[in-house]
């Protein structure tokens, strides 16, 4: 069953929380967007909230982040997740899941195992607790030999 969301973006706290309007009530923590959809009906207006938040907020890694995100996992767009996953490395590098999500599009679309190698280790310095960087990890290594 698709959930209908309209969120209209009023202003992000210290934590990097956006607080919006809209849906189901106003006044609500929007975490970074992600919730369930059914993407094929709501892929254009998942799409444009992203971009009307990137808009209002060009420099938060967790949008932008998760904006690279939905398009490598939804889209499968990743020359578009590639260049938002890279923005938001720049305006937050310690972001161990943004860095492996780099690193896995690296080495899918370049099969630049040095790069990709390079960006896995920024990861798992980041966030070497994280058993998705770990796993990730250990997937490049496996099909890198």
């Amino acid at each position: 069953m698709a959930m209908q969301v309209n969120v209209e973006a009023k202003e992000i706290d210290n934590e990097g929380f956006l607080y919006g309007s809209g849906g189901s009530g106003g006044g609500r923590r929007v975490y970074g967007g992600y919730r369930e959809w059914d993407y094929h009906e709501n892929d254009k207006g998942v799409d444009s909230y992203y971009k009307s938040m990137i808009e209002l907020n060009p420099d938060n890694a967790l949008i932008l982040g998760n904006y690279a995100k939905y398009l490598k996992e939804v889209r499968g767009d990743f020359t578009k997740a590639k260049e938002y996953c890279s923005r938001s490395i720049l305006a937050n590098g310690t972001d161990g899941n943004v860095l492996s999500m780099y690193a896995d599009l690296v080495w899918k679309t370049q099969k630049d195992a040095t790069s990709a190698q390079s960006y896995f280790e920024q990861a798992v310095e980041a966030s070497p607790n994280d058993c998705h960087v770990l796993a990730s990890y250990a997937e490049f290594l496996w099909d890198a030999e």
